[in-house]
């Protein structure tokens, strides 16, 4: 394998990880969005919500890394692979 090939194949895995964590940020603002609303009915509600939020900024941040690695990596391969992997 050549180094073209070796960053071809971490894009496409930084690809799949970027998908699956946009689907978590995506399903955590809905979850978070609805505990929002109902922050006022209980103490518990209030504690899920702040837990929720956390997560939230947690895999936004991730997503965030998982995206600069990509364009970094196209950087890459677009000088040809001849800098290290």
């Amino acid at each position: 394998m050549n180094i073209d090939e070796i960053i071809k194949k971490k894009i496409e895995v930084e690809t799949s990880k970027l998908q699956i964590h946009l689907v978590v940020v995506i399903a955590l603002a809905g979850g978070v969005y609805s505990l929002f609303d109902k922050l006022h009915f209980n103490i518990i509600n209030q504690i899920i919500f702040s837990v929720g939020f956390i997560f939230l900024i947690t895999f936004a941040i991730i997503v965030l890394r998982n995206y600069i690695t990509i364009i970094n990596l196209f950087k890459k391969l677009d000088k040809g692979g001849k800098n290290n992997v």
